[in-house]
């Protein structure tokens, strides 16, 4: 219906729907109508984008839908994102720079276009519009309040020291609260005053691999390739050079199967590098491991331990009305230990030790778990670098009808050199337009640059988005997005962040270099991720985050080394990851990593080399 009075049309709408609906208006007067009084001014961006929203194209998700998934996934509120937004404030208010580290970022937020600088505080006010209780739980309110206050040095490596600490610890333990040791239950039974051999702490896995003591006891058919040792040679398929490995039934350098002498699998560790042990009767933080050379008969080297116990799992289980011990491998005690620096190569048997604080004497002063084994390596002295090579969409956003995607991944890289250093924060965009089902795209950007120094340890954080408007993403969206991974880069140096991440190694049971560049990786993608959720219509499509250890860059460019085994899991925004092998061979490995998104009934597929380069 027409309101002549107010040159307006109003227009009702009526929808049954049974999923979650998003409408998008877009008002714009006849060419000889007169312009819009204040009632009938033109409607805003779509609620939660302060990007304008192209027309014609798919339809995006909801501010709600994204922030909801960011809440479901996330345990551990983002410090760096909590300080972006502090100083943003402050800048917007017209604050002068309190700190060096504010002089930073104030420079480069007033090198900003007018039209970002007002992203910028769109994005401001989509923060104060969440409720407190949200907000508190995406990013760290505690650590930056005060507007007047000005983010100094000290408060953001404690923050941000203290948010890496615990995503370090979660990666590790499935807790981020086991930044401080915890024991287990104890799930014991008192075998009475005569002899009992049998041990009651049981090891389930090493680095996440099944072992023999798993119980109840596996058929040896339900063992994986990798939980079983390989042996592989080098041979030469159409002129290539591929690894071919089979699984080793003589002479196994650990345990081998009652069944046929199947030998299972002994994890290869560098010396300094970290193990989590998982496993029953972890009860005590002062619990040890003992390494020994195998078949040596000595009582082995004492290593300290961090312990994070099952408080989950009951004790017991009511079986038949009778109450039953859960002592088997449903029981997720762990903790982690580091290989000291200096022990000779060679295999090593692997004893837990508990000290006995159960009351029952005759389990004796220390219950001990039956050997495992793991193969110490010297560290690799190798350099490599990691190109993404192509994208494959199987399946383009819902509805297909509508038009073609538009695709932008994001590769964050973060990197430690064996002398403690940091290398150079690095990030590369690849972007993809007018994408349909079935379309290969070259996406051949280096990931990780080969380094002149050795690596410790590398994580890489991967986010896909489809864009709305392409044109629009690529001067907004893009543009904005680069300048605060522009800020990440300017302060990312040893005395801030560097410095904060390197903290976080001092956890006891230490070296775990790995799991801190990885959830310094997860952290940084988590505040991008907040920050697109809150302002730019962009839709997450793809999420993961890659870590590895120098050792296991050259495993995979090792001709010595199988392919890893095929590997699934879903990342905490819902995202459906499968990685598989594609090649191996000639210093090089080639992975797909494919993504499902059941948000946007897509799937999309890209590939990345490994490549020893020295």
């Amino acid at each position: 219906t027409t309101d002549r009075e107010k040159d307006c049309c109003h227009i009702d709408i009526s929808i049954n729907n049974h999923g979650t609906l998003n409408i998008y208006a877009c008002s714009s007067p006849a060419h000889d109508a007169p312009p819009h009084s204040e009632e009938c001014a033109p409607l805003p961006v779509s609620f939660g984008a302060c990007v304008p929203l192209g027309l014609g194209v798919k339809p995006k998700q909801g501010q709600r839908q994204k922030l909801d998934r960011l809440l479901a996934g996330n345990r551990i509120p983002s410090a760096f994102g909590a300080a972006f937004v502090h100083m943003s404030r402050r800048f917007v208010s017209g604050r002068q720079p309190g700190s060096p580290v504010e002089q930073t970022v104030f420079d480069r937020l007033q090198a900003l276009p007018p039209d970002l600088k007002g992203i910028l505080t769109c994005a401001l006010d989509q923060y104060d519009a969440l409720a407190p209780a949200e907000r508190s739980q995406l990013f760290d309110t505690q650590s930056f309040g005060d507007v007047n206050t000005p983010v100094d040095v000290i408060t953001l490596t404690g923050a941000f020291g203290a948010e890496i600490a615990q995503r370090a610890s979660e990666l590790a333990f499935d807790d981020p609260i086991c930044v401080t040791e915890r024991p287990g239950m104890i799930r014991v039974f008192d075998p009475g005053q005569g002899e009992f051999l049998e041990s009651q702490v049981h090891v389930c896995r090493v680095n996440g691999l099944r072992t023999l003591q798993y119980t109840p006891p596996l058929d040896l058919s339900e063992y994986v390739t990798e939980e079983l040792q390989q042996e592989c040679v080098p041979v030469v398929v159409n002129g290539e050079i591929e690894v071919n490995c089979t699984v080793q039934k003589h002479n196994c350098p650990g345990h081998a199967s009652v069944v046929d002498g199947t030998c299972f699998r002994v994890l290869e560790v560098e010396a300094g590098g970290t193990v989590t042990l998982e496993g029953v009767n972890f009860f005590s933080v002062d619990t040890t491991v003992r390494l020994a050379p195998k078949g040596s008969g000595e009582s082995g080297l004492a290593v300290d331990t961090h312990v994070c116990g099952d408080i989950e799992t009951p004790v017991t289980e009511t079986i038949n009305g009778e109450d039953v011990l859960i002592a088997d491998c449903r029981v997720h005690d762990r903790l982690t230990f580091t290989v000291p620096d200096d022990l000779p190569p060679g295999i090593y048997e692997v004893y837990v030790d508990v000290p006995n604080i159960t009351g029952i004497a005759n389990l004796g002063t220390v219950l001990t778990a039956p050997a495992e084994f793991i193969s110490v390596i010297p560290s690799s002295t190798a350099r490599f670098e990691i190109i993404s090579e192509q994208l494959f969409a199987h399946r383009e956003t819902s509805p297909a009808f509508l038009g073609s995607d538009e695709i932008a991944f994001r590769f964050l890289t973060a990197g430690l050199k064996m002398d403690g250093t940091w290398c150079e924060l690095q990030h590369v965009d690849s972007l993809h337009g007018n994408v349909d089902s079935g379309d290969v795209r070259n996406m051949t950007c280096v990931v990780l640059p080969s380094q002149d120094e050795q690596l410790a340890a590398v994580a890489i954080s991967i986010f896909g988005h489809e864009v709305d408007n392409f044109p629009t993403y690529l001067a907004q969206v893009q543009g904005f997005t680069d300048a605060y991974l522009d800020i990440l880069k300017r302060v990312w140096v040893p005395e801030l962040l560097g410095t904060a991440a390197l903290a976080a190694l001092a956890i006891p049971g230490g070296g775990w270099a790995v799991l801190v560049v990885a959830a310094v990786a997860a952290g940084l993608m988590l505040a991008a991720n907040l920050f697109i959720a809150l302002w730019a219509p962009a839709d997450l499509l793809a999420q993961d985050v890659i870590f590895l250890s120098g050792g296991d860059l050259a495993a995979l460019t090792s001709d010595a080394f199988p392919a890893p085994g095929p590997a699934q899991y879903t990342t905490s925004s819902d995202i459906k990851v499968k990685v598989h092998s594609v090649t191996k061979g000639g210093s090089e490995y080639l992975e797909s990593r494919d993504y499902t998104c059941d948000d946007e009934d897509s799937r999309y597929e890209i590939t990345l080399r490994y490549r020893r380069t020295a």
